[in-house]
């Protein structure tokens, strides 16, 4: 959210719980989980986590561009299913490449 700020975005942190949406086990984007992050009430920053009894690893996506209905025929979902996608995340203005630098600018 640091990040985003720097781009004059007003991001949000999720801090409460898991909220499933309609379609979030089909398309993780839909849902919001806790740490993820949200602009304008649309995820534009994903985190996905998997534990073992050997340690935990998190991976956080940065959405560049949001097109729910390229993933319909992905996986096999209704033509419908785009409209409900549509307002659930969204993807970014600036380059990848500026918001890259400047988050390893922000690291210790």
């Amino acid at each position: 959210a640091d990040v985003l700020a720097q781009h004059r975005l007003a991001a949000v942190v999720h801090r409460g719980g898991l909220e499933p949406a309609r379609w979030g086990r089909e398309v993780c984007f839909a849902g919001l989980g806790p740490g993820e992050v949200t602009v304008g009430g649309a995820k534009v920053v994903g985190v996905a986590q998997r534990r073992s009894r050997h340690g935990a690893r998190f991976q956080c996506a940065v959405l560049h561009r949001w097109d729910p209905e390229a993933l319909l025929s992905l996986l096999h979902l209704p033509s419908a299913v785009g409209a409900d996608l549509t307002e659930v995340a969204a993807g970014l203005a600036p380059p990848p490449e500026r918001l890259l630098a400047t988050l390893l600018d922000r690291l210790p």
